[in-house]
C-alpha cells in the first residue's frame, strides 16, 4: 500500500490536473499489481515446473494462473490450476526470458514479450500461433491488447511503443516521447486512451485513434 500511495503522489507532482483521475488510479493500481504478483508472494517450491525456471510474474486468468519466466537459455509461460497450483499447460522452450504477458480472454490469446526483444503470439494450450524476432531493440517489458484483441501494443528498453496487428504482419504505428525505458502500456479502449510509464517515474497519455501524445509532464 505504501508503494501505491508514493506512485499515486508522483503521478500527481509529473502530470497535468486536467487527466481524469480514475484513469491515472487504474494505471498505477495496474502497473502495481504486475510487478507484486502471484509469483512473488507464493512460494517458489509450490510451483510445479519442469526444470529450474526464475518465474518474473503472473497473472491471473478466469480459474487460473498465468506464470511466466525463465533462465539464461531459455523462456516459459505455464498455466496453472489456481487452487492447486499444478500445471495445466506449458510452452515449449521460448529462445529468451519472458518478461510480459497480456491475456485476451475472447479470442483468447497470450501475447508474450521477451528478453532479446522477441514478440510472441500464443493459443489456449500455448502453442505459438505467430512470432516476430527483433520487433524492439533490448527487452520488451510490457504488452497489451487493444480494440477486444484486434491489435497489440508493446513497449521496453529501447523508449518506444509500438502498435501491431494480431498477425504481427507489420508495424502499424509507434509511439515517441520518453526519454527512460518504459516499464508499463495499458489501453483505456472506451475512452480511446493510452498510458505509459517509464522507469524515470514519467507517465504520459496518449490518443489511441491518431497515436498522437495528449498530455505529459508540465
Amino acid at each position: 500500500m505504501t508503494k501505491i500511495l508514493q506512485l499515486f503522489a508522483l503521478a500527481y507532482r509529473h502530470i497535468k490536473v486536467q487527466i481524469a483521475k480514475k484513469y491515472v488510479i487504474a494505471f498505477l493500481v495496474i502497473s502495481w499489481s504486475c510487478q507484486n504478483t502471484y509469483a512473488q508472494y507464493l512460494p517458489k517450491s509450490t510451483f510445479e515446473t519442469s526444470e529450474e525456471l526464475f518465474f518474473s510474474g503472473a497473472q491471473t486468468w478466469d480459474k487460473y494462473v498465468v506464470s511466466y519466466g525463465g533462465n539464461d537459455s531459455c523462456g516459459c509461460v505455464q498455466i496453472h490450476d489456481s487452487t492447486t497450483l499444478k500445471i495445466v499447460s506449458i510452452t515449449k522452450k521460448l529462445p529468451a526470458m519472458v518478461r510480459s504477458i497480456a491475456i485476451n480472454a475472447n479470442p483468447f490469446m497470450i501475447a508474450v514479450g521477451q528478453l532479446d526483444g522477441s514478440l510472441y503470439i500464443l493459443g489456449k494450450d500455448l502453442s505459438i500461433i505467430k512470432k516476430l524476432t527483433k520487433a524492439h531493440v533490448g527487452a520488451i517489458r510490457s504488452v497489451c491488447f487493444e480494440h477486444k484483441g484486434k491489435s497489440l501494443l508493446s513497449a521496453g528498453e529501447d523508449k518506444i511503443i509500438k502498435k501491431w496487428p494480431i498477425d504481427l504482419s507489420k508495424e502499424l504505428g509507434q509511439l515517441k516521447d520518453h526519454k527512460q525505458a518504459i516499464n508499463s502500456v495499458i489501453c483505456i479502449p472506451n475512452e480511446n486512451i493510452i498510458l505509459s510509464a517509464d522507469e524515470g517515474g514519467e507517465i504520459k497519455v496518449w490518443n489511441a485513434e491518431d497515436m498522437k501524445l495528449i498530455l505529459k509532464p508540465a
